[in-house]
């Protein structure tokens, strides 16, 4: 997954969801939101649910974690796979510290799961087979449970803490009919210091609008920020032994696990604060949430899977220049174009990246005289497949010489304004709720396709054969599935379909879902 430019945490605005195999008839069960830390399991959050064969995410990878639930009496109850939710990417800069290779992992990050609702004990093991913690789980018996609405420890509290409402700093034109929606929290800063969160917020909002890319499209985005104060000023940094009681315990990198630039919670964030970033993300149903940390020097990190970014508002930092190539990846799926000395782990999954010259995907915009593989000595603003992109020296190519992608000052490359230009248009043209009538024959489930669990993105929804039920999709598309279905008369594995209109119907037809079969 390609990460942001100054790196950025994506912590809680959704959990990562797990690949389920319930093996226990369905029935009452329990979806838990949990953190997942070395050592522990801390529950975020506990809701009663009525177990289901919705299909899950796809085959684990190689780095996801394993989680079971196990009986008293030692029965496997539920299995599954998630993928790791503490894995970050550090940016690579030529003149900072060296970022270690392989995958790098903050101390502790959010999965959501679904079990029977019995008595029983949760175990998550990473990919080697390790035990990270266990969590002795009771049964609910139709109770819910929020971390976030105990006051018992010195974390977010909504009454004290937030002060006032969402304020929206700059608003979308009128007729906008999807906007993007951003909002800035501050960590680190004092309720005396919010003044300041306020310059900072606006001078990063000052740079993002003049950026190419976003000020053609400044009027489809709403920039909103949320007051939160914090105990302490400032963040932990602990390779000098300072620790502050900040709003998300951001913590500069210990430089052993992390390096000293990335930004990311501590291994003291816990189920509390994971329960009010989710609290936090549906205030304005933020597409990311951006945290300005009050920081003196340059850092963040990322991991998109939540939509959670942490930058330094360090003024020397420009973190509004940052920002830009960041969103890049969290909003138009871009992937970096650079290249680091020695690297082995190559990424190439991005519509301005490949590892194929035989199909190139911008071979349309590549002039024919233009030679493949393309030299640097053409010069800038010549779209080609230059060597050397998605961390590696060889065997990645990019669009052209230089991007934002790239380093920080260029503009956009042309093919990543064109993935820009069509993000933008498919949410303005993009049918948000839709009736969606089944006329397969047989049952099928279906889903928003994006960060579902928020009123603008419905999750799993089964719908019988002849029967409608509405779906909300805050990017126009859902995911169709059968794979749990017995006797479907089409076999879907996560098939996405753009919703032609506010009311359609989805036929047995494996070439076109929207159309009935032999047409």
């Amino acid at each position: 997954m390609a990460n942001g430019f100054y790196s950025a945490v994506t912590l809680a605005a959704a959990f990562v969801s797990a690949c389920s195999t319930p093996l226990a008839d369905s029935g009452s069960g329990a979806r838990l939101d949990l953190v997942v830390a070395d050592g522990r399991i801390d529950l975020v959050a506990a809701k009663p649910i009525v177990l289901d064969d919705a299909p899950r995410a796809g085959a684990p990878a190689p780095t996801d974690l394993a989680w079971s639930f196990v009986a008293a009496k030692g029965k496997v109850l539920a299995r599954g796979a998630v993928g790791d939710p503490r894995l970050v990417h550090v940016e690579r800069q030529p003149d900072e510290e060296p970022v270690p290779q392989g995958d790098l992992r903050a101390g502790a990050g959010a999965i959501q799961i679904e079990i029977p609702d019995v008595a029983g004990t949760v175990r998550i093991e990473d990919s080697a087979g390790t035990l990270l913690g266990t969590l002795e789980h009771a049964p609910l018996r139709g109770d819910a449970f929020d971390a976030g609405l105990d006051d018992s420890k010195s974390d977010i509290n909504f009454q004290t803490d937030l002060i006032g409402k969402p304020v929206l700093v700059s608003a979308a034109a009128p007729e906008t009919a999807n906007p993007i929606n951003l909002l800035f929290v501050p960590e680190g800063y004092r309720e005396s210091e919010l003044a300041r969160f306020h310059s900072d917020v606006a001078a990063t909002v000052a740079t993002l609008s003049q950026t190419d890319g976003y000020l053609e499209h400044w009027g489809e985005i709403n920039i909103w920020y949320q007051d939160i104060r914090s105990k302490s000023s400032g963040i932990s940094d602990p390779a000098r032994g300072i620790v502050r009681d900040t709003a998300f315990n951001i913590t500069f990198g210990d430089g052993k696990t992390l390096p000293r630039k990335c930004l990311m919670p501590s291994k003291k964030w816990d189920a509390k604060s994971v329960s009010n970033l989710q609290r936090l993300a549906t205030l304005t149903n933020a597409d990311t949430m951006l945290v300005l940390a009050n920081a003196t020097e340059r850092g963040g990190c990322s991991n998109f899977s939540a939509g959670f970014i942490v930058l330094s508002a360090a003024p020397e930092f420009n973190p509004g220049e940052g920002l830009a190539h960041e969103l890049g990846h969290a909003l138009f799926a871009l992937g970096d174009e650079y290249s680091a000395v020695g690297s082995t782990s190559c990424d190439a999954a991005a519509p301005n990246l490949t590892d194929n010259l035989d199909a190139i995907p911008w071979a349309d915009l590549i002039a024919p005289e233009t030679e493949i593989p393309t030299s640097t000595s053409v010069g800038s603003g010549v779209v080609g497949a230059f060597e050397g992109a998605g961390y590696c020296e060889t065997g990645v190519y990019r669009p052209e010489a230089n991007c934002r992608m790239r380093s920080p000052g260029p503009t956009f490359c042309a093919v990543c304004r064109r993935e820009i230009e069509r993000t933008f248009a498919r949410r303005a043209t993009a049918v948000r709720r839709a009736t969606i009538t089944n006329r397969t024959g047989a049952d099928f489930w279906m889903q928003c396709d994006g960060r579902t669990g928020t009123a603008v993105c419905t999750g799993w929804t089964r719908v019988a054969a002849g029967a409608s039920r509405e779906l909300a999709m805050s990017g126009g598309r859902l995911i169709i599935d059968t794979t749990t279905i017995a006797g479907a008369p089409v076999r879907w594995s996560q098939v996405r379909v753009d919703a032609p209109s506010a009311a359609f119907s989805i036929f047995a037809n494996s070439d076109d879902p929207l159309s009935p079969a032999g047409e």
